[in-house]
């Protein structure tokens, strides 16, 4: 018998873990491009290396745990929990309302 896949308290973790995961990656990887791509675009070209220096000043940012930073890398799952947890609010008081 399979612990995980029978306890419903392991499935959600594993599944918020890939969750979280998943959108540290956009956060990381694809979400800084995006930044300095529609920055570059609008204000012109970045002082320094382009997209490297760029992304090399926003890893020492995130290193030196600077909060804009870290807020910007997190801020598509910070994203997605708000979502998540506007939609949990709505569904409790429309239960409540139903009654």
């Amino acid at each position: 018998m399979n612990t995980e896949s029978t306890n419903p308290t392991l499935k959600l973790i594993r599944r918020e873990g890939l969750l979280f995961l998943f959108f540290a990656f956009l956060g990381i990887v694809v979400l800084p491009f995006a930044v300095w791509f529609v920055g570059n675009q609008v204000f012109g070209e970045f002082a320094g290396d382009g997209f490297g220096g760029f992304y090399r000043d926003l890893a020492g940012d995130v290193r030196a745990l600077q909060p804009v930073a870290l807020f910007l890398v997190f801020s598509p799952y910070l994203g997605v929990q708000l979502l998540r947890l506007t939609f949990f609010a709505f569904r409790q008081t429309g239960k409540r309302h139903s009654h």
